[in-house]
Parts: C-alpha cells; sequence; structure tokens
C-alpha cells in the first residue's frame, strides 16, 4: 500500500498598525468593547489587577455626568466603591501608564480561545483573508505597551516608550476539499497538521521580535521618532490526500469486485 500523498500549504499574512511616535509619559486606558454600552468587564477585577483601581481602566463607558458630590462624600462606603462611582461619571487620567493595564492586557490575551481547524474566531473588525485551503485567516494587534493615544480633534497619535512589547492574536480555519466516494477511482481528504509557524514584529527598517502560536507577546527594544509597528504571521497546513483505485470496478452496480490500490 502506498503512502498517502501530502500537500504543504503556507499564507502569509500583515496586519500595520498605526504610526508610532516614542514619548515616555501620557495618559493610558485600557481597550474597551466596542459592542457594549459598558467599557467596564462585567467579571471584574482579573489577572491580579487593583480592586480599586479597576473601574479607573475603562474608557467609551456611558459617563452619568450630572452625579452630585454627595453621591461621593455620604453614601459610600469603601475606596472600590468610590473608584466604581468616579469612573462612572467622567475618564479618568494618569500621568503614565500604569503596570495594571499591562496586567490586564496580557492576561486577557492568554485567555484568547482559538477556534480550532474549522472555525476561526476573530476581532469584529478583523480583515480575513482566504487562501486555496486556508480560509478566514487574520492577525491582529491587541495591544501595544506601555502606551497612550492622543486624541486632537479628528486625528489620534498612540505614542508609546522606546522598550515594550506589542501583543498579537492570529486564527484561521481549513477548508477541507470534499471526498469523492463513487466510481472506480475515490478521493479522501483530511488534515495532516496546520500552525501558525511564525509570527514576526517588524519595523519598515528592521525585525524586531519573532514568536509563534495563535497568542504572541513580541518585544522591542530602543526604539525612537516615528515608528511603523507591523505584525507579520506566517500560517502552514498539510492535507493528506488519498486516492484509492479499483481493479475491477462493476459500473452497472457501482461495486468493485477486484481490490482497491491506494496511493
Amino acid at each position: 500500500m502506498a503512502t498517502p500523498r501530502v500537500i504543504d500549504i503556507a499564507f502569509l499574512l500583515l496586519v500595520a498598525s498605526g504610526g508610532a511616535v516614542f514619548l515616555a509619559v501620557g495618559v493610558a486606558v485600557a481597550q474597551p468593547n466596542p459592542s457594549s454600552d459598558t467599557a467596564i468587564p462585567a467579571d471584574g477585577p482579573d489577572y491580579g489587577v487593583n480592586e480599586t483601581r479597576f473601574p479607573l481602566l475603562w474608557s467609551d463607558d456611558l459617563d452619568q455626568q450630572n452625579r452630585s458630590s454627595d453621591e461621593f462624600e455620604e453614601a459610600v462606603s469603601s475606596a472600590p466603591e468610590f473608584a466604581t462611582r468616579l469612573a462612572g461619571s467622567t475618564d479618568v487620567p494618569f500621568e503614565k501608564p500604569i503596570d495594571d493595564v499591562e496586567r490586564w492586557n496580557s492576561g486577557d490575551l492568554q485567555d484568547f480561545d482559538p477556534g480550532g481547524e474549522k472555525t476561526s474566531i476573530h476581532p469584529e473588525r478583523a480583515r480575513l483573508e482566504d487562501g486555496l485551503y486556508i480560509r478566514d485567516a487574520y492577525t491582529s494587534i491587541v495591544a501595544v505597551q506601555p502606551s497612550t493615544v492622543l486624541h486632537s480633534g479628528n486625528t489620534s497619535t498612540r505614542y508609546i516608550t522606546p522598550d515594550g512589547e506589542v501583543l498579537a492574536i492570529a486564527d484561521y480555519r481549513v477548508r477541507v476539499p470534499d471526498d469523492d466516494t463513487s466510481g472506480s477511482v475515490r478521493h479522501h481528504w483530511s488534515i495532516a497538521d496546520t500552525a501558525v509557524d511564525t509570527v514576526v514584529l517588524q519595523t519598515e527598517s528592521w525585525t524586531l521580535d519573532a514568536d509563534h502560536g495563535h497568542r504572541s507577546t513580541l518585544e522591542y527594544r530602543r526604539l525612537s521618532g516615528a515608528q511603523n509597528l507591523t505584525v507579520e504571521a506566517t500560517i502552514t497546513a498539510r492535507l493528506r490526500h488519498e486516492t484509492r483505485t479499483c481493479t475491477d470496478y462493476n459500473s452497472t452496480i457501482g461495486s468493485c469486485e477486484g481490490s482497491w490500490e491506494t496511493e
């Protein structure tokens, strides 16, 4: 019996962030969930994030701006409750990016659960790409940290420190051709293996770091000036193709009266 033929497929993806400009300090907020009417996760503090500081990390939630001072001075029983009410009335700036933001982002990255060979789990705004067999493939930058975004009018600029890290995710699914189970020659397809082989962080001038897998933490060092950070992922899949041929096929009754040879 012959060994089934294995077909190798490689798929290269590129995702680019916006321009990033060096700055050591600034206002830092965690990233909200745009599909929710409140940006603060309902499950509360996690990943070792300080309980009092947790509600202050989030922006883009619905703020109740007409709260009276009495709500803060008379009816608050604890520091976490005060922080929650304050975060519900305004966005809270910090003098510099704080460690709790990085703890949350890094913990949230590890919670990302890819969909397996048949399903691609992706952010709502991810740009999905299709190859011959690899489908709905993407790579997305989750966070650049420590960093902050400065909004001015209709424009925004992300500022980063010279040393930091980029968090990225990638996923895909594999389209396996349908089996042909009729006639004297029959074909069977299956997945041999798949992988996110490489995930590379780079600027326009040089490669900064490399990783692999669905969840990546990519480091950079000693950056300065305006930088355009990009993440490039290489996804591969190996399909097994088995061909079976009947040595004596009776087409009248649709049956093999001889033997099946596999190649």
